[in-house]
């Protein structure tokens, strides 16, 4: 069985407009979600084997906290210049390339990507994944993540289903 930890970023900040997409990042209520999300998961959720991102500041933060809950060593985790601005397409086709050995990876993005590969997946009306939502998604091999993917949505939570 393969588990896929699909998790968009958290909340990011817009306070300095000079800034690149790409550099921005996490704003305080984005860190404070992460910081919970990351908790939850590593009190509630599979333990991933590696972790994939996406190279945008705000992505890159977001990991950070759960690569410190979830006790992850930096070396099993990725940077995807690919992931940034991708199609859900071109994710489906990096899933597919996923280690074999890997049974469980967390990969951390953007939406409208995110919401799009939900819809995807699960065949599901999630209208959207919201910053920092993560989907535990699972299907037989890493292969299974073809255009109409054999898998299945088996969990899904976002920050404002826990009170702070």
């Amino acid at each position: 069985m393969k588990t896929l930890l699909l998790l968009r970023h958290a909340k990011s900040s817009w306070s300095q407009p000079q800034l690149e997409d790409r550099d921005r990042p996490l704003n305080t209520r984005g860190e404070r979600s992460a910081r919970v999300m990351a908790q939850r998961l590593a009190e509630n959720g599979p333990r991933p084997d590696a972790a994939v991102t996406s190279p945008a500041k705000r992505a890159r933060q977001t990991l950070a906290y759960f690569l410190e809950q979830l006790a992850l060593p930096k070396s099993q985790t990725f940077v995807e210049e690919s992931l940034y601005g991708a199609t859900a397409e071109a994710w489906l086709g990096l899933i597919r390339r996923l280690n074999d050995d890997w049974h469980t990876v967390l990969m951390v993005g953007h939406n409208p990507t995110i919401t799009n590969l939900a819809h995807r997946i699960g065949r599901k009306d999630i209208a959207n994944v919201p910053t920092c939502g993560i989907l535990e998604c699972q299907s037989d091999s890493w292969d299974d993540w073809r255009p109409e993917p054999e898998c299945r949505i088996v969990n899904f939570d976002y920050p404002k289903r826990v009170v702070e």
